[in-house]
């Protein structure tokens, strides 16, 4: 009797996963597609599920499009790594930002989770440390090998990259790669600015100098984002 007891908890496990990785990624479909506003129902229905099995899987919508957004942004930290096989520490840099960029244009949900309320979700704040993480491990290099200038860090071109995909975004008439030019301004601004004129900016400031005011950390980022309101 134990055995077959242990044999339908195991299944009922089995089922479990099975369901909440339909459900992830039937949600992040529409989500991507539409938004956030798509509402749990229409996600239960293209999997063929019933709600109650749904919400079995996901407490509460917010969970659910946590554990969406969760999957993007460790996808995003898995592929993000150190210059490696005669790649240098400049493109690896770009690499990253290019995809960053290009996943909250692309995915409207995603794109709306980081700006909303449900950024304060453990399991996205979590992802987006991991992302954190990754991008270090690549700003590191580019900055010993003088390919960006001194006091960037890694949150700092989390939020610039986001900066860009927010502005393309609102821009989305110009066309669907039209990030790509004003990630490069981004890009041409984090080089070091040795040899540029002096004078340039307010209070004779030179361009390229000491970038004013403290430098982000990873928990400043964690607790902005568990701020939101």
């Amino acid at each position: 009797m134990a055995g077959k007891a242990e044999r339908g908890a195991a299944r009922s496990r089995t089922d479990a996963v099975r369901n909440q990785r339909l459900l992830v990624e039937a949600a992040g479909r529409a989500f991507a597609r539409s938004g956030l506003q798509v509402p749990v129902s229409a996600v239960v229905d293209e999997v063929g599920l019933g709600k109650g099995t749904a919400f079995r899987c996901f407490r509460t919508k917010e969970d659910l499009v946590a554990a969406v957004v969760a999957a993007r942004l460790s996808e995003l930290a898995a592929g993000t790594a150190p210059p490696a096989g005669g790649e240098s520490p400049a493109a690896a840099l770009l690499r990253f930002l290019e995809r960053y960029v290009e996943l909250l244009v692309a995915d409207r949900g995603v794109a709306e989770a980081l700006g909303d309320q449900v950024r304060a979700h453990p399991e996205i704040r979590a992802a987006m440390t991991a992302v954190v993480e990754a991008v270090d491990s690549v700003v590191g290099p580019a900055r010993e090998a003088g390919r960006l200038r001194a006091g960037v860090t890694a949150v700092d071109v989390v939020v610039l990259a986001g900066a860009v995909a927010g502005t393309a975004r609102q821009l989305g008439a110009l066309g669907p790669d039209a990030w790509r030019r004003y990630l490069r301004v981004v890009v041409d601004g984090l080089r070091p600015g040795d040899g540029l004129p002096a004078g340039e900016l307010p209070g004779g400031e030179p361009v390229g100098g000491e970038l004013p005011g403290p430098a982000p950390t990873a928990a400043d980022l964690d607790t902005a984002m568990r701020s939101a309101r």
